[in-house]
């Protein structure tokens, strides 16, 4: 009977010494969070991803800040080219630096301008070859199939479609003209680019099968005019793509 006794007591003083080691050792560890604070917890940024998420806001201001920069200087150059170049509307068209209606003084012609259509830009090349009889050359018709462009040396030469040509005489027969009008293929359009940025340009329009032609060297007001409207167009492509 006392062994019994001594067993049981042995095995509840394990137990009380167990028990109280456990204790001592769940008092020592932080108490856990309930389940919605550990998730909170979790969900909060340190300090460093504060700081990186600050600076990523502040830099995204900042390139909004410079686009609405870039946009409103744009508008500016695009708005002081159009009341320099003026324009008119026509079939649903705006058109920039269009040609004056009236008859110029003999010589060829190399007149481009924008034509804006609500959704696109596009450069048309205005060609007027006119000639009368006091003019000294001699050429009379050319019914040019040819023309070119010749930008410091550098000739690109572009086809001239005979139904797109307008001949017209004066009721007097004093004079004529040859007119055509062509929207610039991506070609031609690099072209006038170059020509935009070249010193001296010239045009040449002629026909392939006598070899009649005439050469122009373009004026320094006609190159101011090449010039804006070669800007005119990028700035307006420019702002479709932003």
């Amino acid at each position: 009977m006392r062994k019994i006794v001594g067993v049981a007591f042995f095995i509840y003083a394990v137990i009380l010494g167990a028990g109280g080691t456990a204790y001592y050792v769940l008092s020592q560890q932080p108490p856990k969070q309930p389940p919605v604070q550990q998730e909170q917890a979790a969900q909060q940024p340190s300090a460093q991803e504060q700081a990186q998420a600050q600076a990523e806001e502040q830099r995204r201001a900042q390139e909004r800040a410079e686009k609405r920069r870039q946009e409103a200087e744009r508008n500016q150059r695009m708005n002081a080219l159009i009341e320099k170049l003026g324009f008119e509307n026509e079939g649903g068209a705006t058109f920039y630096g269009y040609p004056s209606d009236a008859l110029p003084q003999p010589g060829l012609y190399f007149r481009p301008y924008v034509c804006y259509t609500g959704q696109s830009a596009s450069i048309q090349i205005d060609i007027f070859y006119h000639y009368e009889i006091t003019d000294g050359t001699d050429t009379a018709w050319i019914h040019g199939n040819r023309f070119a462009l010749i930008c410091d040396g550098t000739r690109a030469d572009f086809v001239v479609e005979p139904k797109k040509r307008h001949d017209a005489i004066a009721p007097d027969a004093s004079g004529l003209s040859e007119h055509v009008v062509l929207k610039a293929t991506p070609a031609m359009l690099d072209m006038i680019q170059n020509a935009a940025l070249a010193d001296t340009v010239s045009i040449q329009y002629y026909n392939t099968a006598d070899g009649k032609a005439r050469t122009q060297t373009l004026s320094s007001s006609a190159m101011e005019h090449l010039r804006d409207v070669v800007a005119l167009y990028n700035l307006m492509v420019q702002s479709s793509e932003s």
